[in-house]
C-alpha cells in the first residue's frame, strides 16, 4: 500500500499529499481487507484512489489552463494543452451557466472551484435560470456584506506599512524576526 507521496505526485500547487495520506488510511479502514487481500478489494481501493488523484490533478490543471500568460514555452504549453475530458467538462458547465460539477468526495468544494474560476477572470457566460427564483433580499444582503468587507479593507494598512508597524513594535518587546 503506497501513502501520500509514494502513491503519487500530482503538483506543487496545493498540498494534497497530507490529504492523500489521510484519505489512503481511512479507506483503508473503511475496506480493511482480511488475510486474504481479496483482489476485488484490492481493485475498488485503487479505484477510489485512482478517481481522488484524478480530481486533485483537474483542479491542479485548472490553474495552469486559466492562467496562461505565455510568457514562457511552459506557460504557452499550458495555454494551449487539452485537458482530460473531466475537466473539460467542469470547464464547459461552468462556462456557459456558472455552474460547478463537483462530487462529494472532492478534495477541493465550490469555494475553491470558483475562486480559481473567477481569480483567473474565467466568468460564465450566463446563469443557471434556477437563480431567478432567489428572493432579491438575499442578493441585498449578500451586496451589503460585500460592501462590509470593502470598508473594512480600505481602512486596513497597506501590508508593507503593516509589516514595518509590526516589526518595529516586535523590536521593542524584544522580538526579532
Amino acid at each position: 500500500l503506497a501513502l501520500g507521496l509514494a502513491s503519487g505526485f500530482v503538483g506543487p500547487l496545493e498540498l494534497t499529499s497530507l490529504h492523500m495520506v489521510h484519505s489512503g488510511l481511512a479507506m483503508l479502514l473503511a475496506m480493511f481487507p482480511d488475510k486474504t487481500f481479496h483482489p476485488a478489494v484490492q481493485r475498488e481501493y485503487n479505484r477510489r484512489q485512482a478517481l481522488e488523484m484524478e480530481r486533485i490533478r483537474d483542479f491542479l490543471i485548472l490553474h495552469y489552463l486559466l492562467n496562461a500568460p505565455e510568457t514562457s514555452p511552459l506557460w504557452a504549453y499550458c495555454a494551449h494543452m487539452q485537458p482530460p475530458e473531466s475537466l473539460k467538462e467542469r470547464l464547459e458547465l461552468f462556462r456557459y451557466c456558472g455552474q460547478l460539477q463537483l462530487d462529494q468526495a472532492d478534495m477541493f468544494g465550490p469555494e475553491s472551484w470558483m475562486a480559481v474560476h473567477l481569480g483567473q477572470l474565467n466568468y460564465p457566460h450566463t446563469h443557471a435560470p434556477v437563480l431567478q427564483l432567489r428572493p432579491p433580499q438575499g442578493l441585498a444582503r449578500l451586496l451589503a456584506l460585500k460592501r462590509g468587507i470593502a470598508q473594512t479593507v480600505q481602512g486596513m494598512p497597506q501590508h508593507e506599512a503593516f509589516l514595518s508597524q509590526y516589526l518595529a513594535s516586535s523590536a521593542t518587546k524584544g522580538f526579532t524576526p
